[in-house]
C-alpha cells in the first residue's frame, strides 16, 4: 500500500562513510529517533521508513501511527496489506512493468491535492519531488532533465502500482515501513488447483464455473472502487486537517512577534555575538516568548561563556540547561544554555 507524500514527514541524514550498509540504517534509525525525540517531547513517535541514497546517506520516511490505524480500521478484515511504502515506490513499480530500465529524468503524477514523484540517474532513483502542488510547480519549472509525466488517471496509476511492488521491487533496496513488511502474495501450483476445482466442473458445468466467475469480478470491481473512494475521502479530510493544525500553530507562533513588548531581537543577537569568542558557533538559537532565549553550541570554555553572558545587563539570568560535555571530534565543549532577558533594558 503507497501512502501519498503529502502525508510524510522528510529527514535527510548525514553519516559516517566507513558505516556498513546495516550499521548505516540502524545508525540512522537512532537518529531518526533522537530528532523526533527532540521535537515531539512526549508525543507518540511515528512509524519510519528508511532509503539508503549513498553509502552515507539515509533518507528517512515519518508516518503518523495514529493515521495508518485508522486506514486499517475502515478496510475490509479480509484484506491483506502486503507492504507499506512512499507513493513514489508504487509508481516505480508500475514503471517498471512498462520498461525494464528507466530513463534517466523525472516521473511523476498529479493528483488533486499532491504531486507523487521521483528523479532517475544511471536507471536508477535519486530522488522524490516535493508534494506541494505549488512548490512542485516551482520545481518542474527549474528541475534540469527530462520530465515525464505518467500518463492516466493517476489514483489507478498508484493502485496498481501498489499491486505490483511485491513482484517488481521485492530484490530492491525500498522504504518499508515499520511493521509492515513486504510479502510475496502466495502462488496457487497449477494442478493442485485443477484437483480442486475439477469436481465444480463435473457437477456444475462450464457455464455455471463462467457465471461464477463474472460474479466474482464485478464484486472484486466494485470492491476497489470503494477502496479508492475511501482512500480519497481520508486523504481530503486529512489535508484539511492538517492545514487547519498548520495555521494554528503558524498563528501561535506569530503572537509574540505582534506584540508590543517584544524585545529587541537583533540587537540581543548582536551582544551575544560580541560576547561569543571567534572559536565559539551556536548551533540553535531559540526564543521563547517573552522574555527568554535558548542557544546550543560549542566552545573552548562554556563556563566562561557563560561568565561572559552573565555579566551583560541585558540578560538578568544565564545558566546551562544541561551538563556540558566534550565533542571528541572537534576538542570543544558542548553546551546548552537560558538567557532570561532583562526587558527593562531596551526602556532606559
Amino acid at each position: 500500500m503507497g501512502v501519498s507524500h503529502s502525508l510524510l514527514d522528510f529527514e535527510l541524514i548525514k553519516l559516517p562513510t566507513s558505516l556498513p550498509e546495516k550499521k548505516l540504517l540502524s545508525a540512522a534509525r537512532l537518529e531518526a529517533v533522537r530528532i523526533y525525540n527532540l521535537f515531539k517531547n512526549d508525543q507518540e513517535l511515528p512509524i519510519f521508513a528508511f532509503w539508503p541514497k549513498s553509502s552515507n546517506e539515509v533518507l528517512v520516511f515519518a508516518l503518523e501511527a495514529s493515521k495508518i490505524s485508522w486506514f486499517e480500521s475502515q478496510i475490509p478484515s479480509n484484506i491483506l496489506i502486503c507492504g507499506l511504502f512512499p507513493a513514489w515506490v508504487a509508481l516505480w513499480a508500475f514503471l517498471l512493468d512498462k520498461k525494464a530500465r528507466l530513463d534517466d529524468g523525472l516521473y511523476f503524477v498529479r493528483t488533486p491535492i499532491a504531486f507523487e514523484g521521483f528523479w532517475v540517474r544511471d536507471g536508477r532513483p535519486v530522488g522524490i519531488m516535493p508534494s506541494s502542488l505549488g512548490i512542485g510547480e516551482v520545481f518542474l519549472k527549474h528541475f534540469e532533465g527530462e520530465i515525464f509525466e505518467v500518463a492516466g488517471d493517476p489514483e489507478e496509476v498508484l493502485l496498481k502500482g501498489a499491486y505490483l511492488v511485491p513482484s517488481k521491487l521485492a530484490d530492491e533496496k525500498i522504504p518499508i515501513f515499520d511493521g509492515y513488511p513486504l510479502r510475496i502474495r502466495p502462488k496457487i501450483n497449477v494442478k493442485i488447483f485443477w484437483l480442486w476445482i475439477l469436481p465444480i466442473l463435473i457437477l456444475t458445468g462450464g457455464i455455471k464455473v463462467e457465471a461464477l466467475k463474472k460474479k466474482v469480478a464485478q464484486e472484486l470491481v466494485k470492491v476497489d472502487k470503494d477502496l479508492v473512494n475511501a482512500k480519497q475521502k481520508y486523504i481530503e479530510i486529512e489535508a484539511l486537517r492538517k492545514a487547519q493544525e498548520e495555521e494554528k500553530k503558524l498563528t501561535e507562533a506569530l503572537k509574540p512577534y505582534l506584540s508590543g513588548n517584544r524585545p529587541h531581537l537583533l540587537d540581543i543577537l548582536l551582544e551575544i555575538t560580541e560576547i561569543f569568542p571567534q572559536s565559539a558557533w551556536i548551533r540553535r538559537f531559540e526564543f521563547r516568548s517573552p522574555d527568554e532565549i535558548r542557544l546550543w553550541g560549542e566552545c573552548e570554555n562554556a563556563l566562561a561563556l557563560l561568565e561572559g553572558l552573565s555579566i551583560s545587563e541585558r540578560f538578568k539570568e544565564a545558566r546551562f540547561l544541561s551538563t556540558v560535555t566534550k565533542n571528541p571530534t572537534t576538542g570543544r565543549e558542548r553546551f546548552s544554555m537560558v538567557l532570561k532577558l532583562n526587558l527593562k533594558f531596551d526602556k532606559k
